[in-house]
């Protein structure tokens, strides 16, 4: 048995860039004002994690929509949701009343047809 090739192995220093032109050291950039997404708030506003804005409108997103999908659409957890929900005094949708009455009773003449 023949022995094992050492791995090959690049030095690198510290003003190597990559194929893109990147510094390979630098630090990465920082998104700009327009860019950054404003969901979380800071604690030191008193106002907890999520700003009221943002609250406001994750329900009324969830006003037409399942908590998960509306905890899907803002990144935020399923139990938060719900809890705002619950806090606002609102009833969550059920996956069920997402369709219109009328699509309802087209599907239940289309069962019993078929």
């Amino acid at each position: 048995m023949s022995p094992r090739p050492s791995p090959v192995t690049k030095s690198c220093s510290s003003n190597q860039e990559l194929e893109g032109g990147e510094d390979l050291f630098s630090e990465p950039s920082t998104p700009t004002d327009e860019e950054k997404i404003p969901v979380k708030s800071s604690y030191a506003s008193g106002e907890g994690r999520y700003s009221a804005e943002i609250k406001s409108q994750v329900l009324e997103f969830a006003r037409h929509n399942t908590p998960l999908a509306t905890s899907q659409q803002f990144h935020i957890s399923n139990s938060t949701v719900r809890n705002w929900i619950k806090e606002a005094g609102e009833t969550p949708v059920k996956p069920m009343e997402i369709y219109a009455p009328e699509f309802k009773a087209q599907v239940l003449e289309f069962a019993k047809r078929n």
